[in-house]
């Protein structure tokens, strides 16, 4: 029974860790939809307006305002996925073209 305890603490720890790091993550680099996320579907529970930029907002706040910014971010994770894709379809695409300029088949 502690060994599953044990088990279960280690893994729900070890998720909230992976979840906070992706929540500053997009927090940084995608400030403007995490800001939407959060105002458009977690107003009523957040308390607080954002004043501030989002990054310093979160930072500023304590384990309530981490844990609605977790909830954005997984909410905002298939839009980031989206946008990490187009970006690498731009490189894949200036890499063909700087080929094309050499004379590459």
């Amino acid at each position: 029974m502690v060994g599953s305890w044990l088990g279960y603490t280690f893994g729900l720890l070890s998720f909230w860790r992976s979840e906070v790091r992706r929540t500053q993550v997009y927090a940084k680099q995608y400030p403007k939809l995490m800001e939407h996320a959060l105002n458009s579907q977690f107003t009523p529970w957040v308390g607080s307006r954002i004043d501030k930029p989002f990054n310093e907002w979160l930072c500023a706040g304590g384990m309530g305002r981490l844990s609605w910014a977790v909830l954005a971010a997984q909410s905002c994770a298939s839009a980031v996925q989206e946008l990490q894709e187009n970006e690498r379809q731009r490189l894949i695409d200036g890499y063909k073209l700087a080929d094309e300029d050499d004379g590459a088949p």
